[in-house]
């Protein structure tokens, strides 16, 4: 063992402790003598299966990696609530923008929140929150900031759930990658994995020329694929 690092993260607010080893290993002798190709590329088969690669050994036999219906759920779930947040947050600024606009308010909350119809940034608007409760000197000023506690409150809460859901994703995403590779890595002494760019590797993915912003469900889709910790796990795997 040549170095162990111990790792610690917040993660939707609880506290995921994990460890990493480096290890000096000799080279061993490849545990299977056949070869096995391995094309990677994203592709929507008839049917809707989210094909992820497909591995052709010199044996003939033929492997297919595709998403299973729950890490896509898993990633749909975290983007809706993402979605919902979203919404919320752009709720409550306008909520917060009327009642500025209604009557005189304090200099320093004006300049806090002169920009407030540009930001995105959920923290950012709830510091100023958190600051305003502590300081506030704005006769019947409680209503609005009651409101934009409740929704701070269901910021929280979705914030945990949608960073939980995404995380499981990813988790089981690495794990079916992981489990697959050494599933060929049993059979497989050296694999054959094209040099490529992974934007090239999505295919049946159409875009119309005239929604070149838009995120298509095919295209979200391949992205939750993530091509390139594949290769990371067929790197990893010594074949």
């Amino acid at each position: 063992v040549k170095w162990c690092v111990l790792h610690r993260r917040i993660v939707a607010g609880v506290v995921e402790w994990s460890v990493t080893f480096t290890l000096d290993m000799e080279a061993g002798k490849p545990i299977g003598t056949h070869i096995v190709g391995i094309d990677v590329g994203y592709r929507v088969m008839p049917g809707g299966v989210q094909r992820v690669a497909v591995a052709i050994g010199t044996d003939g036999e033929r492997h297919e990696l595709t998403l299973p219906e729950r890490i896509i759920g898993a990633f749909s779930s975290a983007e809706e609530i993402a979605s919902t947040r979203d919404t919320l947050f752009n709720a409550a600024v306008e909520r917060l923008k009327a009642w500025m606009a209604a009557g005189e308010r304090p200099a320093w909350l004006a300049e806090r929140l002169a920009t407030l119809a540009s930001w995105r940034s959920k923290r950012r608007l709830a510091k100023v929150v958190d600051d305003w409760r502590r300081r506030s000197d704005v006769p019947g000023d409680g209503q609005i900031i009651a409101a934009m506690d409740e929704w701070m409150q269901m910021e929280k809460h979705l914030d945990r759930y949608e960073q939980l859901s995404r995380l499981n994703a990813q988790r089981g995403r690495q794990d079916l990658y992981r489990s697959w590779v050494a599933m060929l890595r049993k059979t497989y002494g050296v694999s054959i994995v094209e040099r490529m760019n992974l934007n090239d590797a999505i295919h049946d993915v159409v875009r119309p020329a005239d929604e070149r912003e838009v995120v298509t469900p095919q295209r979200r889709i391949a992205r939750w694929a993530a091509l390139s910790t594949l290769f990371a796990a067929i790197q990893n795997s010594g074949m």
